[in-house]
């Protein structure tokens, strides 16, 4: 059961009936304003360009990285739990937060993740925090 207080549904994909399999370019979507297509083009460029597929890690940080995000590793310490898109809403409320979790990658925007199911409670293995200016 998806939490609303953490969820808003978006689907940013011009075919509605698309509901796997694009995680990578709803989230960008998502984080930059921009729509499925422009997202799905830039991609597919950077993938070219590294030798890569255009939704790999390696692409999206790139992407990322161009659209002004920066980056944070996650380290623990013995007995920490993994901080989820809830955690980092609560700590970063105003921010927009791209996070990835096992197999998936999300985005968070007003205080809510922005995706098809609500995934705000996975845990996460990296982050990115838009940089204001």
């Amino acid at each position: 059961m998806a939490n609303y207080k953490y969820f808003h549904y978006f689907q940013p994909n011009p075919d509605k009936t698309k509901e796997k399999g694009d995680c990578a370019i709803r989230t960008l979507c998502a984080a930059t304003d921009k729509d499925w297509l422009t997202i799905y083009d830039k991609l597919t460029a950077i993938g070219r360009e590294i030798y890569d597929v255009p939704i790999s890690m390696d692409a999206i940080a790139i992407f990322l990285e161009n659209e002004n995000f920066t980056p944070y590793k996650i380290s623990l310490k013995k007995g920490q739990k993994r901080p989820t898109m809830q955690t980092l809403i609560k700590k970063y409320p105003r921010k927009i937060i791209v996070g990835r979790s096992t197999h998936h990658i999300s985005c968070a925007r007003n205080g809510k993740v922005m995706d098809l199911w609500d995934s705000s409670s996975r845990p996460l293995y990296k982050y990115w925090l838009k940089n204001e200016n």
